[in-house]
């Protein structure tokens, strides 16, 4: 899955490109029953991105910062681990499969991910969400309700 590093050093700067989630929900490994993600011992949520990600991200040498919009409505427990994905869309059942996993500095507003994703994302129709996990009980705004919700930051060369 992803390297470490940034990537090359070339190019010209960017920073706040923005990359709007196309979709989001949560499900128990049967159909999705919401747009809010969720993550919990039975259910897990996802956030989607379709090809956004590979278009805007077309042409990007390398990376300095990535960041996620998490807009969250609540949270007991523990925090869930935010982990990627490589599902295009979601699916009419079922959890996309969940690889890299990383403990988040935050719950809520722009939280730092690793640059390393943001580099696997611009290679591939990646995504981020929550895995059922137990011992967690945690809820953010879908894309239905918050059009930020799951957008990714980033910032860089190209």
């Amino acid at each position: 899955h992803p390297s470490a590093g940034g990537g090359g050093a070339t190019g010209a700067p960017f920073s706040g490109l923005l990359v709007q989630a196309a979709n989001s929900g949560t499900s128990n490994g049967g159909a999705y029953w919401q747009n809010a993600v969720n993550s919990d011992s039975a259910a897990g949520g996802a956030w989607l991105y379709g090809s956004r990600l590979v278009s805007a991200l077309r042409g990007v040498v390398s990376l300095s910062r990535v960041e996620v919009y998490l807009p969250l409505i609540s949270s007991r427990i523990n925090m869930p681990t935010l982990r990627l994905h490589s599902t295009v869309d979601r699916p009419a059942s079922g959890l996309p499969v969940f690889g890299d996993a990383y403990a988040l500095p935050a719950a809520s507003g722009w939280v730092p991910i690793p640059v390393s994703w943001g580099l696997y994302m611009r290679d591939s129709n990646a995504g981020i969400g929550f895995a059922p996990v137990s011992g967690v009980l945690a809820s953010w705004r879908g894309t239905q309700s918050d059009a930020m919700s799951g957008a990714i930051r980033f910032s860089g060369m190209r």
